[in-house]
């Protein structure tokens, strides 16, 4: 980007206020963008990401020149596919003693966590429930206690049945079909799918809030043990520049 005489001026002269007030090793100004609203405006400064008092004031044309940079930038760089929107925002830096404005972009990521629990049939019925995944039936997991009703599950299924769920924006569900080993994939009894349910919610309760989470469940009916292997989603960032404008 060009910039106006004008605006070589006043960013020399900038520079050795900043200099002055100690500021040359980097002062800030950030310009947010929502998909829904656009840029929302230039603010700052700030100072090792804190709002600096000093120099207590910023150009016009300085100021100017961060806002027509916004308004020209592709906003498809702040585009992500697991959120599907345009969320980011720029961050404008004067390195007075590089005689430099250094851009960044900030765009929002997607980051996981994983986490694996293994507990015996007998360990997992005593557990105790969140407030939430409490009633007054009887829980389904107490049927894996039951000698009898395991071995008619190997005797259908396999020594293992493996099921899925996932879930996000505070909505979550146990997929339709699940793995067997006797069977293959075959579609997920009512039991079983209330089954699961119950187990997540002692190990993982509310993993569909916010950014949500995923897993699966494999119930070793021989062993007498569940293995959980799930996967916790939160919102991150990343920088990256995108410009570098020297005065």
């Amino acid at each position: 980007m060009e910039l106006t005489p004008q605006q070589i001026r006043d960013l020399k002269r900038y520079s050795l206020i900043l200099q002055a007030s100690n500021l040359e090793d980097g002062l800030s100004w950030s310009n947010h963008y929502w998909d829904s609203d656009g840029f929302q405006g230039v603010e700052g400064p700030y100072y090792k990401n804190r709002v600096s008092e000093q120099p207590g004031f910023t150009p016009k044309s300085i100021e100017d020149l961060f806002k027509d940079y916004s308004d020209q930038f592709n906003t498809d760089e702040f585009y992500n596919d697991e959120f599907g929107t345009e969320d980011g925002s720029l961050t404008f830096t004067i390195y007075a003693d590089r005689q430099e404005i250094v851009i960044d972009r900030t765009y929002r990521t997607r980051e996981s966590e994983e986490v694996e629990n293994r507990v015996s049939f007998d360990e997992m019925n005593s557990a105790e429930q969140h407030w939430w995944g409490r009633n007054n039936r009887e829980r389904e997991i107490k049927k894996l206690t039951d000698d009898n009703y395991v071995n008619q599950l190997i005797e259908k299924y396999g020594d293992t049945i493996t099921l899925g769920y996932e879930g996000g924006g505070d909505d979550g569900w146990v997929n339709d079909y699940m793995d067997s080993e006797k069977k293959g994939t075959v579609d997920v009894p009512t039991t079983l799918d209330s089954m699961v349910s119950e187990i997540i919610d002692i190990y993982h309760s509310g993993y569909y809030n916010d950014e949500g989470g995923s897993g699966k469940i494999t119930l070793d009916l021989v062993n007498r043990y569940v293995n959980i292997d799930h996967t916790t989603y939160y919102e991150g960032s990343d920088d990256e520049t995108v410009g570098t404008i020297k005065f």
